[in-house]
């Protein structure tokens, strides 16, 4: 099962509103509102692609001294 099978599966089960999720039609509305929203804002074309390189970062670390990571977590091949 491809990992878009198993999301279009998972979005089937909560929106029939069925055990475990037992979700209300009300919040369903409001998660397929939100998400066209999201859609419409344009953000998605900002978005890393597959293959596009990260930006360069720094980060604070727990003593709160700026360090730099030299590991990065690759970016999945997925079709959302």
């Amino acid at each position: 099962m491809t990992l878009q099978q198993k999301l279009d599966d998972l979005k089937s089960k909560f929106e029939s509103s069925g055990p475990p999720y037992n979700a209300p039609k009300a919040v369903i509305e409001i998660f397929h509102r939100a998400t066209d929203e999201l859609r419409q804002s344009g953000l998605a074309e900002c978005a890393l692609k597959t293959d596009d390189r990260a930006p360069a970062f720094t980060l604070n670390n727990q003593e709160r001294m700026e360090t730099r990571s030299l590991l990065l977590n690759s970016l999945q091949k997925a079709r959302w």
